[in-house]
């Protein structure tokens, strides 16, 4: 009986799949961060379930991954979905701090060039993320630490439901 024909080009070489596998994975998070960072600015996420489902979100796609990458082993994919679930809620922070900083810089000329330059010659007025990221986590620490543990926990539990199942099948295999 003949094979079928392989669905995706395997990377040739193990360094090559744990390159394919970071970058993959870097994307789908940063992917996942935007859509999720648009939803809420639409109002549609729901407290509990919203973390949730971004989690299993991106624990689907990041299974994906490694089942095509073949890389890293369970322990190891399981470790780093809960990385990139916490990159998910940074980046969605991240994403917001840019938002806020393009509305700081309209607001700013809205004034006058030599206003803005007179008020913020040093930069210093010029939120920082690190001062933005502080002070979401200080105005509702419980939640956000929530929200980390909900989004890394579903990626986690979603990749390691998936993890050991069968890899898909790719050109070096057929």
């Amino acid at each position: 009986m003949e094979s079928p024909a392989p669905l995706l080009p395997a990377p040739a070489n193990l360094f090559e799949r744990y390159a394919v596998w970071l970058a993959a994975s870097t994307l789908a998070t940063a992917a996942i961060s935007w859509t999720a960072f648009q939803i809420q600015q639409e109002g549609l996420a729901p407290a509990v379930l919203f973390p949730l489902s971004v989690g299993a979100a991106l624990g689907v796609v990041l299974s994906a991954i490694v089942r095509y990458t073949v890389v890293p082993r369970r322990r190891a994919a399981v470790a780093a979905a809960i990385f990139w679930g916490l990159l998910a809620v940074v980046g969605q922070d991240y994403i917001g701090h840019r938002r806020h900083l393009w509305a700081y810089d309209v607001e700013l000329e809205r004034h006058g060039s030599l206003v803005a330059a007179a008020l913020d010659a040093e930069g210093q007025l010029r939120p920082t993320f690190a001062r933005y990221l502080s002070g979401r986590v200080r105005s509702r620490p419980a939640w956000w630490c929530l929200e980390v543990l909900f989004t890394a926990g579903a990626a986690a539990i979603v990749t390691a439901c998936d993890a050991g199942r069968r890899q898909i099948t790719t050109s070096n295999e057929a």
